[in-house]
């Protein structure tokens, strides 16, 4: 397929092959993912036309072939690229069709002004009923830049910026690399291009933006998205009162063992590892002591080495007062993550936030029991219904405290 813009190309119903013009907008470094036992490299970025734009995506060969080629805010032609659409689990965007670039793909520059699309913005305040996940483009103006903090034991550096329209306020986050890409200052307005909003709770924030910069409120009109004395302000920052409708889940401790159907909201995948007793029939959590050995208290024995446990906790209820969550160990929080204890102990941000975006756009049905803690029920077994798959062969493993 050849000359088509990418508002018809968005539109397509089936995968293709396609050929057709459009300017890159913005794009990110070469970085490494893995997911299960399997590694390689992957660039993201936006292609633009004069017609809208779109997400595109060079697994390991051509974020190879394409690294020293692709600039930003120039226009090529794209010969036998791939237009597909992304996988339910991996994307929540309305419009989830993206393009492919890989070995068999060609481009060709074109000498041309850049093609420029039109910008829908999003009010902030409307982003109270979006979906999490979903892509949007905000325009706001900074209000706050607190210094950098660490973000639990990962040694990710995290970036907590206010931001503020005519309509209410957000954070937006920013992570690692992102920092020190970023230029601004206080009262500046940033453009957020497919920013993902992310929703933990009560929590609203923008994350992952490729595109970030700085513009003229002038420029296009910006003006109309600007605060001023008598806006409104409805505050979607952390802690702040945004309006959601909650997710009530209903356990009670006394039913001893209950099945639910639920989704997660949110985990604990960035602190879920730890020193575990090296025998079998305990693996409690051990102490490190001053000789270099691992005390578990619960066999009173000393160990030369400890081994990596997890304690997986999924938050499944946004009810203040009514917290839920399921605790699940070592074995099925492996198979529930599909990764090792040695894998989780070492994930970086970028796979942490995949891997929490798949696991949240699933639903599961849950075998729970209860557990000391009142708002804690531990999992003995799961089943997991991806996308609008039906639900799949039951999950158990033994549970181990």
């Amino acid at each position: 397929m050849e000359g088509k813009d990418l508002t018809t190309i968005k539109n397509i119903k089936d995968d293709c092959v396609v050929t057709f013009l459009a300017t890159v907008k913005a794009r990110t470094q070469v970085r490494v993912w893995s997911r299960n036992k399997s590694t390689g490299k992957i660039m993201t970025g936006i292609l633009m036309d004069r017609s809208g734009s779109i997400d595109f995506v060079c697994w390991t060969e051509g974020a190879m072939k394409f690294d020293g080629i692709l600039k930003e805010n120039l226009t090529y032609k794209f010969i036998k690229a791939k237009s597909v659409f992304a996988k339910e689990n991996y994307s929540k965007t309305k419009h989830c069709c993206q393009i492919i670039l890989d070995k068999n793909s060609e481009i060709e520059e074109v000498e041309s002004e850049p093609l420029v699309s039109p910008i829908d913005i999003t009010p902030i305040a409307e982003l109270a009923s979006k979906e999490n996940q979903q892509k949007v483009t905000v325009v706001g103006k900074v209000l706050a830049i607190p210094q950098a903090e660490r973000l639990g034991s990962t040694g990710v550096d995290i970036v907590k910026v206010r931001i503020q329209d005519n309509s209410g306020t957000i954070q937006l986050s920013l992570m690692g690399n992102e920092i020190k890409n970023c230029n601004f200052s206080i009262n500046d307005v940033l453009l957020l291009e497919n920013a993902e909003l992310r929703i933990y709770g009560m929590l609203r924030c923008l994350q992952g933006s490729t595109g970030i910069r700085t513009v003229n409120p002038s420029d296009r009109d910006y003006t109309q998205y600007m605060p001023g004395p008598d806006s409104p302000n409805i505050d979607l920052s952390p802690g702040k009162n945004a309006p959601k409708e909650k997710t009530v889940i209903t356990l009670n401790k006394d039913e001893g063992r209950q099945k639910i159907h639920c989704s997660v909201l949110e985990t604990n995948l960035r602190e879920c590892t730890y020193e575990r007793c090296p025998k079998v029939s305990c693996r409690s959590r051990v102490v490190c002591l001053s000789n270099g050995l691992y005390r578990c208290n619960k066999c009173e024995s000393d160990y030369f080495v400890a081994t990596t446990g997890v304690r997986l906790i999924l938050h499944i209820s946004q009810e203040k007062n009514n917290e839920k969550k399921i605790v699940m160990f070592n074995d099925m929080a492996e198979q529930f993550t599909e990764k090792s204890a040695a894998q989780l102990l070492v994930l970086e941000e970028v796979d942490i936030l995949s891997l929490e975006k798949a696991l949240m756009s699933n639903q599961y049905k849950f075998t729970l029991s209860p557990a000391k803690s009142n708002s804690e029920f531990l999992c003995e077994s799961f089943v997991v219904q991806k996308g609008q798959e039906s639900f799949g062969k039951e999950t158990t493993s033994h549970i181990q405290v």
